[in-house]
């Protein structure tokens, strides 16, 4: 396959969504059950749909997620405080753009699990 990543050296989280709305950037910044220590380790996210980059974004700081937050995407819990985090952040620069986006990851990524979260570290 044309512009596959045959290895990513970055540290990246890669987040499997579903669809792009309503934006990427909520789509893939929103209510997840991930590390927050070993979240804050990363350099940025890639927002993956079936297996192609849609979205690269730096996270400059992961939170616990609010109802709010939750209510937003149809987390599956919307009564109560979950433990889900989700991240504040801004597109990666554009050199970080060009080296990712629009590209596909290796398969062993999209074959690593059934979760939607997978590291690159």
């Amino acid at each position: 396959m044309e512009n596959k990543i045959s290895k990513i050296n970055d540290k990246c989280i890669i987040i499997k969504i579903k669809n792009k709305y309503p934006s990427v950037k909520e789509r893939v910044s929103r209510c997840w059950r991930i590390n927050k220590e070993r979240a804050e380790q990363a350099d940025y996210v890639l927002a993956v749909i079936k297996g192609k980059i849609v979205g690269v974004f730096e996270p400059l700081q992961w939170r616990f997620a609010s109802i709010e937050d939750c209510k937003k995407i149809d987390c599956d819990n919307k009564k109560q405080p979950c433990g889900r985090k989700n991240f504040i952040g801004k597109e990666a620069s554009n050199d970080i753009q060009r080296k990712y986006l629009n590209k596909y990851i290796p398969d062993w990524f999209m074959r690593a699990g059934p979760g939607p979260i997978q590291y690159t570290f």
